[in-house]
C-alpha cells in the first residue's frame, strides 16, 4: 500500500507569490477566495480576502496585492483561463456480501463557467485502503481507472476476494482531461463483508440407522451435536448455543396487540428479563406467552441416495423458503411467535397461553368467533410449516432422526400439564413420564393435533387418500384449502398407519410417505390415518411416539372433496408473524 510522504504532501501546496502577481478565481467562499496564481498549474489550498465591496465570480482574473503581509484580492480585470478538478460522484451505493462489496456510483458531469469549459471529466479512479479512507488517487490499491462515463451507475463493480467481518474503506476519485484530481472526502466510504451462515446436513437413505443416518454439511461441519441428558433433563449444547437460531430464540409476553410486552428470564419464567415478577402464570394477564424465532431459511432438497436440510441467514437459491414466517400477502416477517403453552382457557374460555391453565378443546367456529376477542387480528392457527420448520431445526442442532433420544421422550398422556422447568430445552427417558421443552415451547410433543396444516382429498375412500399440504400458514376456515392449500399432492406408499419409514421433501416439507418402518428405523415417528367411509373429515397424527402421536409433525386434515365443514374440535397452539 502506498503512502504520501511529507515531501509529497508538501509538493501538492502551491506556494504563495513573492511579489504582486495576478490570479484567476477557481472558488468563492464565505471565508475567502481560492486562486490560481499565473503560471501556476493547481490551485492553492488558501483561501485569500478580498474587497467586500465587489462581487467576485468563478473565473474572474483578478488583482492580487500584499497588504500588511498578506496577499488580498483588490478587483476583477477581465476573465481567465482556468481549470478545475471534477465535482463529486453521486448515487454511492455499496453492498457487502460475504467475500465481495458491491458498488455503485454515477460519475459528474462535465463543468462549465459562463459558457467556458473549465473540467471535462476524464476518469474516476477506485481505491480501497485497508486501514483508513483513502486521501488521493495513490492512497491504497488502485482498483479501477473507469474511462467510461456511469459505466457502473447500473452495473456495480464487485471487489472480490474480501475477509469476512472485516471493514474496507473506499475512495471515488474523479479527474479532469488535464489532470486536475477531485480529492473531497465526501466521495470516500466504507464497507464490511459479513459471513452468512449455512448449516445442514445429509440424511442417507439407504441407511437405516437414525444415529448414523445423518452427516454434517456445510457450516455444521465439526461441530458438536445437542444432547439432553435422559437421566437428569439437563442439556448440552454442544457447539449450537450461539447459533442464531438457537441463541435469538426467547420467550416472552406478548400483548393483544401483538406487541411485546417484555421478555421472560429464560431461565426462570416467573421472572422478566430485569428480574422483576412476571405474568407467566398470571390468568388475568391482557397477553399471552410466547416464543421469538428469529428468521432463517430453510432449504430441503433430495437426490438418490440423501435428504437435504439446510438452515441459513439467507437464500441459497429458489428453493430456499421461509414459509414459517410468511404473511397472507406473502411477505415475509422477520419473527415468528408461537404461543409456549397449547391454548387454555380461564373461568370465561377466552383462549390464552398461560402457564397452568389447562389445555381447552376448542372447535374451528369458537376458535374463528373467538381469536380477534381473545388474541388479535393475526394471531392464527400454528401450522405444518411451523411444525416442519422446528423440526429441521432440531434434526440440524442434534445430527440425528430419532428426536427422543435427543431432547427428551415426553409424556404418555396427551397435553399433560404441570411442567414448570424454565429451560429451552428440558427433557427426561419414557419412564419418568414427563412433559418435553424444546426451544421454550412446553410440551411440544404432547400436541399431535395441527389445525390449518393439511387437506385431504381420498374420494371418501380411507384405502386410498391422497395429502394437501398447506405450506405455507393457514388463514381462516378450512374452506381456504380449496382457495389457497392445495399446492400438491401426496400418495402415501402403503397403510398411512405405523412407524414413518420415509419422508417427502416437496416444496421444502418433510412429508411421511412410507411407514413400513420400527421404533428403531429412520424417524422413529408414529403415524395413523384415522377415516370413516361416511363421515366427510378424517384426521393424520404423526410424531414421535405411537401412544400418543407426539413429536415433529402433527396434523389434523380435512376432506376437501366435499363443501362440508365439520365443526372439528380439537386442542391448538397460535402463532403470528412480524
Amino acid at each position: 500500500m502506498n503512502y504520501l510522504s511529507y515531501q509529497d504532501e508538501k509538493r501538492r501546496i502551491v506556494e504563495e507569490p513573492s511579489q504582486a502577481n495576478f490570479a484567476t478565481v477557481v472558488g468563492v467562499y464565505e471565508d475567502g477566495l481560492q486562486l490560481q496564481f499565473d503560471g501556476e498549474s493547481e490551485a492553492t489550498a488558501k483561501r485569500y480576502r478580498y474587497n467586500k465591496s465587489i462581487t467576485f465570480k468563478l473565473g474572474d482574473r483578478v488583482k492580487v496585492t500584499r497588504i500588511s503581509g498578506t496577499y488580498v484580492a483588490e478587483y476583477p480585470i477581465g476573465k481567465g483561463k482556468f481549470s478545475v478538478a471534477p465535482n463529486n460522484v453521486s448515487g454511492i451505493n455499496a453492498t457487502a456480501g460475504e467475500t465481495e462489496v458491491s458498488i455503485q456510483w454515477s460519475d459528474p458531469a462535465d463543468k462549465t463557467v459562463d459558457g467556458q469549459l473549465v473540467s471535462k471529466w476524464a476518469g474516476t479512479y477506485l481505491v480501497r485502503n485497508e486501514i483508513d479512507f483513502p486521501k488521493n488517487e495513490t492512497d491504497g490499491t488502485q482498483l479501477l481507472n473507469s474511462q467510461i462515463r456511469n459505466a457502473y451507475k447500473s452495473t456495480p463493480f464487485i471487489d472480490k476476494g474480501l475477509t469476512p467481518n472485516k471493514t474496507y474503506y473506499y475512495g471515488l476519485f474523479p479527474y479532469s482531461d488535464d489532470g486536475k484530481v477531485n480529492r473531497n472526502m465526501e466521495n470516500t466510504f466504507s464497507a464490511a463483508p459479513e459471513k452468512k451462515y449455512k448449516y445442514g446436513v445429509k440424511i442417507d437413505l439407504n441407511n437405516s440407522d437414525p444415529e448414523t443416518s445423518v452427516e454434517y454439511i456445510l457450516d455444521a461441519v465439526g461441530k458438536k451435536p445437542a444432547r439432553v441428558n435422559l437421566e437428569t433433563g439437563e442439556f448440552d449444547y454442544g457447539d449450537w448455543a450461539d447459533v442464531g437460531f438457537v441463541k435469538d430464540c426467547k420467550p416472552c409476553m406478548i400483548r393483544r396487540d401483538e406487541t411485546v410486552d417484555y421478555y421472560l428470564n429464560p431461565n426462570d419464567y416467573s421472572k422478566k428479563e430485569d428480574g422483576t415478577p412476571s405474568d407467566i402464570a398470571n390468568p388475568n394477564y391482557e397477553g399471552n406467552a410466547m416464543v421469538e424465532f428469529p428468521r432463517w431459511y430453510l432449504t430441503q432438497y433430495q437426490d438418490e441416495n440423501y435428504l437435504y436440510i439446510v438452515l441459513s441467514e439467507d437464500k441459497i437459491d429458489d428453493n430456499s423458503q421461509a414459509y414459517a414466517f410468511m404473511h397472507y400477502d406473502g411477505t415475509i416477517g422477520n419473527k415468528l411467535y408461537i404461543s409456549m403453552f397449547v391454548i387454555g382457557g380461564n373461568s370465561s374460555r377466552p383462549m390464552m397461553s398461560i402457564d397452568n391453565i389447562p389445555a381447552s378443546t376448542y372447535t374451528d367456529k369458537d376458535f374463528t368467533q373467538n381469536i380477534s376477542k381473545n388474541f388479535g387480528g393475526n394471531f392464527l392457527w400454528s401450522n405444518y410449516c411451523e411444525r416442519d420448520y422446528i423440526a429441521s431445526l432440531l434434526i440440524v442442532i442434534s445430527k440425528r432422526l430419532d428426536l427422543q433420544r435427543a431432547f427428551g421422550f415426553g409424556p404418555k398422556t396427551q397435553y399433560k400439564t404441570g411442567n414448570t422447568v424454565s429451560a429451552s430445552f428440558f427433557g427426561k427417558d419414557s419412564v419418568y413420564d414427563e412433559p418435553v421443552n424444546v426451544f421454550h415451547l412446553k410440551n411440544w410433543w404432547g400436541d399431535p393435533y395441527m389445525l390449518g396444516g393439511c387437506g385431504l382429498m381420498s374420494d371418501k375412500s380411507y384405502l386410498t387418500p391422497t395429502i394437501c399440504i398447506m405450506y405455507y400458514p393457514g388463514y381462516g376456515l378450512w374452506n381456504h384449502f380449496k382457495e389457497y392449500g392445495i399446492k400438491y399432492t401426496i400418495q402415501p406408499n402403503g397403510s398411512p398407519v405405523g412407524y414413518i419409514s420415509q419422508m417427502h421433501p416437496s416444496y421444502g416439507t418433510k412429508f411421511p410417505e412410507k411407514f413400513q418402518g420400527s421404533q428403531t428405523t429412520f424417524y422413529q415417528s408414529y403415524c395413523d390415518w384415522s377415516m370413516s367411509k361416511n363421515e366427510q373429515w378424517s384426521y393424520l397424527l404423526c410424531g414421535e411416539s405411537k401412544h400418543v402421536a407426539i413429536g415433529s409433525q402433527s396434523i389434523l386434515a380435512y376432506d376437501l372433496t366435499t363443501d362440508h365443514e365439520e365443526s372439528l374440535q380439537g386442542k391448538m397452539r397460535v402463532s403470528y408473524r412480524k
